[in-house]
């Protein structure tokens, strides 16, 4: 039963024409060999292993040496030569089609900067821009309905053309970076006021850019370079952040619904590199931080509520220290540590992280490493108690009041014993 089963499965796989052609080219040539090896010179050639007596219809082996090898070879030779000249053909026609290809986007390029160009110019959009977004204690200047539908219109036509051009170099980091560069040197970003949700800036390098207040929800910034940038007021609701590389990055957000709206989703920054970010007040609610490097990040005031942290690096984090001005509590309100209530930190390295005054309450620390972390006034229980099954932890971790460990769940029996919780 069990061969007949494996040979119906082999009748019905795809494979049974492949194996079958060579099955049948294999007995071919078995049977060839056994015929020729019957001929007589063959038998004899074999048998005596004398080449001077190897005979077949009656020539010697020097023979058909002299009447195949040679032809043999010479088709050999050329076939060679030919692949040769073939793969040399193939790689010049592939270098020139990347060398078209680049000239057509060049062009690409620079017709959009020359179109845009144009527009700023003969619609002299940024002095109507001026007018429109002027300050309120600006001298008051008034604006036609003519300049405003004129203003509006040419913003929808810079929009739609950016978002274009930018689909079109999806693979093509380098020319989305002068893309936005021009944008940014024509002051379009920051005086026009250019919407670029759902923009697809994948891989390019805006390093040291000043991006604060653009509209980036929603946009395609994966594997973007951001180190050093600016990010005061974006908003980066729903935009997909993972691989990004914010190392340095600064960003204090004043009103943090402006940065994340419940509607428009959170933003994915899984695998980000945030190490060194200055995330002042900032409102990373439910955002996506699976894998991120947070090393030596500052998170003053920052809402990381439902935030998921699964294997994320926030050693050494920095909650109160080195500030880079006097605080403000008229601005900012009285200091505060993270909320990270709820917070999915499950085998997150926080090693040396300064947590004081964090509120854990629901959150999960289930394998995470709390060697050195300062918890001290941290609140473990609000509406639910955080989790601390499997932690790691050393006698420089600096813990709250043992009441306030205790409830917590799945408390370490080494930490209970520690902090004398019954």
């Amino acid at each position: 039963m069990a061969i007949r089963k494996t040979l119906t499965q082999y009748w019905q796989s795809k494979e049974r024409w492949k194996y079958s052609v060579l099955t049948l080219i294999t007995l071919l040539i078995a049977t060839g060999f056994g015929v020729l090896f019957d001929t007589p010179g063959v038998r004899q050639c074999v048998t005596s292993a004398n080449l001077d007596q190897c005979y077949f219809l009656g020539k010697t082996l020097w023979d058909w040496l002299g009447l195949i090898g040679v032809p043999l070879s010479l088709a050999v030779l050329g076939f060679v030569l030919q692949r040769q000249q073939q793969k040399r053909s193939e790689a010049l026609a592939k270098e020139q089609r990347a060398i078209a290809a680049n000239e057509e986007k060049e062009e690409i390029l620079q017709t959009y900067f020359d179109r845009l160009s144009t527009l700023l110019i003969d619609k002299n959009l940024l002095a109507i821009a001026a007018k429109i977004y002027a300050p309120e204690d600006a001298e008051e200047v008034s604006v036609t309905a003519e300049q405003r539908e004129l203003f509006d219109a040419a913003v929808d036509v810079t929009r739609a053309r950016t978002l274009s051009i930018l689909r079109r170099f999806a693979d093509d980091s380098q020319r989305k970076t002068s893309v936005i560069q021009f944008l940014l040197e024509a002051e379009i970003i920051s005086k026009v006021k250019l919407n670029l949700s759902g923009a697809d800036l994948s891989g390019a390098d805006l390093s040291g850019v000043d991006l604060s207040g653009v509209d980036l929800s929603g946009a395609n910034l994966s594997c973007v370079i951001l180190s050093d940038a600016k990010l005061n007021g974006t908003k980066l609701n729903g935009a997909k952040l993972n691989g990004a590389k914010l190392s340095g990055v600064y960003v204090i957000q004043l009103s943090s619904d402006e940065l994340i709206s419940s509607e428009q989703g959170s933003p994915d920054l899984s695998n980000a590199d945030l190490s060194n970010a200055e995330l002042f007040n900032t409102n990373l609610s439910g955002a996506n931080l699976r894998g991120a490097n947070l090393e030596n990040a500052r998170l003053l005031g920052t809402n990381l509520e439902g935030a998921q942290l699964f294997g994320a690096n926030l050693s050494g984090n920095r909650i109160w220290g080195d500030m880079p001005w006097k605080w403000d509590k008229k601005s900012f309100g009285e200091f505060r540590g993270p909320n990270l209530s709820g917070a999915d930190l499950s085998y997150a390295n926080l090693s040396g992280t300064d947590l004081s005054g964090a509120n854990l309450s629901g959150a999960s620390l289930e394998g995470a490493t709390l060697e050195g972390a300062d918890l001290s006034d941290t609140r473990f229980i609000r509406l639910r108690p955080a989790i601390l099954g499997n932690i790691m932890w050393n006698e420089k971790t600096v813990w709250p009041s043992s009441e306030e460990v205790a409830k917590a769940n799945n408390i370490p029996e080494a930490l209970k014993q520690q902090l004398g919780i019954e």
